[in-house]
């Protein structure tokens, strides 16, 4: 789950997609009955998908031997047109979607709602469920599907695969994540608890890693409806384990364990799939020695200094494309997908920290809505913010404001900000206009060093 186009090793050493095989192989050569599932967001957060929008996680995947694929919330970021013929045409895995009705899509034929893979005298039924995408995926990559509620769609389709198409063993593929809080959404452990018929459930979404071998692991054990156990797996992200779950077929009992991806494995990589590799490796490695600019100190992905530097960029380069002072930038953490380091910056570093084909957007908004909005981004810690020119904020007067499209139409759960006024949009995605950005800071003679202490968020009223 949560490969997020890892396609080689992370900046850690971990992960790697030819070593995920060898484990895969490794794994076949001594058991006789394998299923290989992934949970979704294989895709978006390196330069492979930047530059083949899925067609080489498409390929890894099937050099791996993938059987089942679900869609995450990033198997959209290019729209379904893109998804169908950049991603799914090169992808031989069943691709399962049991709640989302995709009739009045591009993908409608391309999946279905359950897989049944039979081991000796047993059936194992495989299910996927997927989050709502309101609030999560722009409304306009992916327009059509119908979201039906996860966890009583899944229960439902599990007992008719045990009643009526005699399945011994119900898997569902989950992106719900594994807790969301009080947020009110469906989650892995929501979908446990609710349930009869589920026996399984191997999610994505939140990145969680549940090792049961630790004594401080997550909960991976939930008593259903009827007080039966069902196992909850997650694998980290960026292929850092593979987890592997056995089921004893006599007995029907399930263990889970996770498979560590690190440098042990290359002695034992597969050679021919190294090749199919190659040829676009060598179009990512150029990207990543295009120099840019330089950092006097490391910037995470996670960590306030980056946030605030791309949020300032974006109120500068929103009062540039409205001829007006704006008076507060946001940004979402999500919008970040890579660490920066200190010293040389490449363009092809930039590309995979700021992915998505976001563009600035600069609207006008009223107090009111900007209180509402500070109120919902106080409640997650998901968003950074620019310098304000205000101590606090009048509900009836009406500010500017820059931010990226994505967030201006409601994504991260931002509704209130779907009731501003747009008056300015970039030309290019936001990655390209921070290149032309950061080359000219560049050849002035300057190098990055960002304020990195957290704003605060003016709400009172």
């Amino acid at each position: 789950n949560d490969m997020h186009s890892q396609i080689d090793p992370s900046a850690d050493g971990t992960g790697g997609m030819l070593r995920q095989k060898v484990v895969v192989d490794s794994v076949k050569s001594r058991v006789g009955n394998v299923c290989v599932v992934d949970a979704g967001d294989m895709v978006q957060g390196t330069l492979y998908y930047h530059m083949y929008k899925g067609k080489v996680e498409a390929m890894m995947m099937n050099q791996v031997g993938y059987d089942i694929a679900i869609m995450g919330n990033h198997e959209f970021d290019n729209g379904m047109k893109s998804l169908r013929e950049n991603q799914y045409a090169h992808l031989d895995a069943a691709k399962l979607a049991t709640n989302y009705d995709l009739s009045a899509t591009e993908l409608d034929s391309l999946f279905v709602p359950f897989v049944i893979k039979e081991a000796g005298d047993r059936r194992i039924a495989f299910l996927g469920v997927g989050l709502n995408p309101k609030g999560m995926i722009s409304a306009g990559k992916s327009r059509g599907v119908v979201y039906h509620d996860a966890v009583s769609v899944a229960d439902s389709m599990a007992r008719v695969l045990k009643t009526e198409h005699n399945a011994d063993v119900v898997v569902v593929l989950s992106h719900l994540g594994y807790d969301a809080g009080n947020s009110g959404l469906a989650d892995d452990l929501t979908l446990a608890a609710h349930s009869r018929s589920i026996d399984i459930i191997i999610g994505g979404h939140t990145h969680k890693t549940i090792n049961p071998v630790k004594a401080d692991a997550p909960i991976y054990r939930v008593a259903n409806l009827d007080g039966d156990s069902v196992l909850i797996a997650q694998a980290g992200s960026r292929g850092q384990y593979v987890g592997e779950i056995s089921i004893d077929l006599k007995t029907l009992e399930s263990q889970s364990r996770l498979i560590e991806i690190n440098s042990r494995l290359d002695d034992r990589i597969d050679h021919e799939a190294e090749a199919v590799l190659a040829p676009y490796r060598h179009t990512v490695d150029s990207l990543l020695s295009i120099h840019v600019v330089d950092s006097e100190v490391e910037l995470p992905r996670d960590g306030q200094a980056l946030v605030n530097m791309i949020s300032d960029f974006i109120k500068s380069k929103g009062e540039e494309l409205c001829g007006k002072h704006v008076d507060v930038a946001l940004m979402n953490r999500g919008g970040i997908r890579n660490d920066l380091p200190k010293g040389a910056i490449s363009k092809g570093l930039l590309m995979m920290a700021f992915p998505f084909d976001n563009y600035i957007a600069v609207m006008e908004i009223k107090g009111k809505d900007l209180i509402e909005t500070f109120e919902k981004i106080a409640q997650r810690n998901h968003i950074g913010i620019s310098a304000i020119d205000f101590d606090r904020i009048d509900s009836d007067k009406t500010y500017r404001l820059a931010t990226i499209d994505y967030l201006a139409e409601g994504g991260d759960y931002l509704d209130p900000l779907t009731r501003g006024k747009e008056i300015a949009r970039s030309q290019q995605p936001l990655v390209d206009d921070l290149v032309e950005f950061l080359v000219k800071f560049k050849a002035e003679g300057r190098r990055v060093n960002p304020f990195d202490e957290k704003r605060n968020y003016p709400i009172e009223k």
